[in-house]
């Protein structure tokens, strides 16, 4: 139970650590195709028989796949680390889409008109918040 409660205790001291652990399942999860592989040259070697090609591709099309998947949830939470640190409401702001590669902006093209778009739309709300409260 003592475990337990320092788990909750530091998932919640420490910003960024259950995107880290998600980045870390995904990581694990590239083992398992390659593992299989690894398994497959174990059993041929004693018997000096070929591997399936088709084994070996679709174990090794899955491990990458999963590799790029831990990829792109590294990034998005690099980006809504730098976000949150900028501004903590910005957070949620952050895109989990990849971006282009002739894109120079590390948050992609839209993050600037988007921020505008609610910040016009908090400034309406609260304008309207106003006039409510004064009518009564």
């Amino acid at each position: 139970m003592k475990y337990l409660q320092y788990y909750v205790y530091y998932y919640r001291k420490v910003p960024g650590l259950l995107g880290v652990e998600s980045i870390q399942v995904r990581l694990l999860d590239a083992l398992g195709p390659l593992a299989a592989i690894h398994a497959l040259c174990h059993e041929a070697l004693p018997t000096k028989a070929s591997l399936d090609p088709r084994q070996v591709l679709e174990a090794v099309n899955t491990a990458i796949a999963f590799i790029g998947n831990a990829n792109a949830q590294a990034c998005y939470e690099r980006r809504r680390l730098i976000l949150r640190k900028v501004n903590p409401e910005l957070g949620s702001y952050a895109t989990k889409g990849g971006l282009s590669l002739s894109s120079t902006d590390l948050f992609g093209e839209g993050l600037r008109k988007t921020i505008k778009e609610s910040m016009d739309l908090n400034k309406e709300v609260a304008g309207f918040a106003r006039v409510s409260s004064a009518i009564g």
